[in-house]
Parts: structure tokens; sequence; C-alpha cells
């Protein structure tokens, strides 16, 4: 019995859902989507670290220069970028720059000089303890979001100084000096001169 054309359409139909399947399971094709799923998370994952500092900060700027750095050594030595983990390296500095910029707004909430000349009026008017002892508060506060600003300075440069260096090493590598190179062509053409004058060497003279 001869098939319908619709009966032939439904087979030609499956037979290319399957060549589909096929050809989507192989092996380069899950690789290429991995790559690509690695590149939409990579992108969602900076974009996200982006948007995380105030829109013209400092802080984004300089993240901005960061990201260009290790993008350069991605595309030079990836298995170098990866074995250090430098998208994770921007993360922590995303993290530490906003943590700055939320200690400034912290300090620009107060005075410490006139906390402190407060401070000193209060500690001779003996009718105000309450308030007192919020002023010494606010100036303790003071004083912590002072140290943690340099702690996150301190680890912001370290960061900063550190990708500048595998940025370095990667764009200049470590290779022969040009004396190294110089005596490495002077032992070849003395291995030269050696080789020429045996072979030139004349040989033995025959027995009369």
């Amino acid at each position: 019995m001869m098939m319908t054309v619709g009966s032939l359409a439904l087979v030609a139909f499956v037979v290319c859902v399957l060549g589909m399947y096929i050809v989507m399971n192989t092996r380069p094709a899950r690789a290429l989507r991995a790559t690509r799923a690695a590149r939409r998370a990579k992108r969602a994952r900076r974009d996200a670290r982006e948007r995380s500092l105030p829109n013209g900060s400092i802080g984004r700027d300089r993240l901005a220069e960061l990201t260009r750095l290790v993008d350069e050594v991605e595309d030079t030595d990836p298995a170098l970028a990866d074995r250090m983990d430098l998208e994770a390296l921007l993360d922590r500095y995303a993290s530490l720059m906003l943590g700055q910029e939320r200690v400034r707004q912290a300090l620009a909430m107060s005075d410490r000089g006139q906390l402190q000349r407060l401070r000193d009026a209060l500690r001779i008017d003996h009718g105000h303890a309450k308030r007192l002892e919020l002023c010494e508060r606010r100036l303790r506060c003071i004083d912590k979001c002072i140290e943690r600003a340099d702690s996150y300075a301190d680890e912001v440069a370290i960061i900063e100084d550190l990708v500048r260096l595998i940025a370095q090493r990667v764009a200049c590598p470590d290779g022969p000096s040009a004396e190294e190179v110089l005596d490495l062509r002077l032992f070849e053409l003395e291995i030269e001169e050696e080789s020429d004058a045996q072979f030139n060497a004349p040989g033995d003279q025959p027995l009369h």
C-alpha cells in the first residue's frame, strides 16, 4: 500500500527532528553551547559587578581599567587567567570599592571635630549623661569607619598592583636577555667552526 502524502510528510518531519537532535548532541555542538553559556554568564557577572558601583564614581572607572587588563591577560594566556581566578579578584575589588563608598558616606554624616568639642562640653556639664554616651558612641563609630577605610584602601591597592603585575608579565614574558642570546650564538659558531676544521683536516698520509 502506498503511503499517503501526509504520512510521507510526517516521516520527513521525524527524520528531520532526529537529524537535528543528533547534530545538536555531537561533541562540537555541545562544546559550542558550553562556550556560549560561559560567555553569557561572564557578561552577566561583569554587568552586575559594574552596576554595584555608582555611576560616574571613581571606583567604576578604576574597575573598568582593571577589567581591560584582565581581558588582555585572558586573550593572551587564558590558562593563567583561570588559574589566578582573575574574575573573582575583580568581584572582590568591586565589593571593596563599594565598601569605600559607603564608608565615605558614613564619615560625611558627622563632623569629628565638632563631636569632640561637644563631648568635652558635655563632660563638664554632668546633666546630659545620655547625650554624652551617644556622642562618645558616634566618635567610636567614626574611628571604626576610618580604620575600615584604611583596610579597604590597602586591599584595593594590593589587588590593583597584582592585576597590573600579571598583565605586565603576560605582555612582556620572561625570555633570554640580549647577552644570553649573544653567548648562545657565539657558542653555536664555535661548534660550527670546530666541525668545519675537523671536516677539512687532511687525512692520514699513505705508507710507502
